[in-house]
């Protein structure tokens, strides 16, 4: 998912990512545009529905995806309804609405996606017991970072970076031979 982040500019609108995946779609793309009741919620509620997906009730309207740019700061897209939208107001200005990409198109590519991460067991050696859980993402300016929990409860943040771990998506299972230098108490 990415959310639009402001006003759009001659048909082409700023969107906010993190490792979502939109520049792997092979335009033109059928996507979703999920239009809140609240588009300028505060910051807890945009985290919560980037972290844990969309309300149940949410009203998906399907949009072509037409085209990406890339600029310094910001991805920019273009888009077009598939049909006429109902008892949405008028606007270009959809700031606040969110993309939302079936997850079949992102299997399509070799990237790794959060959902495909999330609640996977952190183990040291394949098949071995669980040494922590995974539970949420960080994106940070050198790489990502994967929040996890212990059985125990304590949260350990680790690298994501293939140096330290190693993704066996079939076995279901990230391994970190060295989990326990990353533990505060080193135990």
């Amino acid at each position: 998912m990415a959310r639009i982040a402001g006003s759009g500019f001659k048909g082409l609108f700023p969107v906010t990512t993190g490792g979502d995946g939109l520049s792997e779609l092979q335009l033109p793309a059928d996507i979703f545009l999920y239009v809140p009741e609240n588009r300028h919620p505060a910051l807890s509620e945009i985290i919560t529905i980037g972290r844990d997906g969309l309300p149940e009730q949410a009203r998906l309207v399907p949009i072509v995806l037409r085209r990406l740019l890339a600029g310094r700061k910001r991805l920019r897209i273009e888009f077009d309804f598939k049909s006429p939208i109902k008892n949405i107001p008028d606007t270009d200005d959809w700031q606040g609405c969110w993309l939302c990409v079936p997850r079949a198109l992102l299997l399509d590519s070799d990237g790794v996606y959060f959902f495909q991460i999330r609640g996977l067991p952190v183990r040291r050696t394949p098949g071995g017991p669980d040494s922590a859980v995974v539970m949420d993402f960080m994106e940070t300016g050198a790489h990502g970072v994967l929040v996890t929990r212990t059985p125990g409860g304590v949260e350990v943040l680790l690298p994501f970076v293939d140096e330290w771990i190693t993704l066996d998506l079939a076995a279901g299972e990230l391994i970190m031979p060295s989990f326990d230098e990353f533990l505060d108490d080193g135990k």
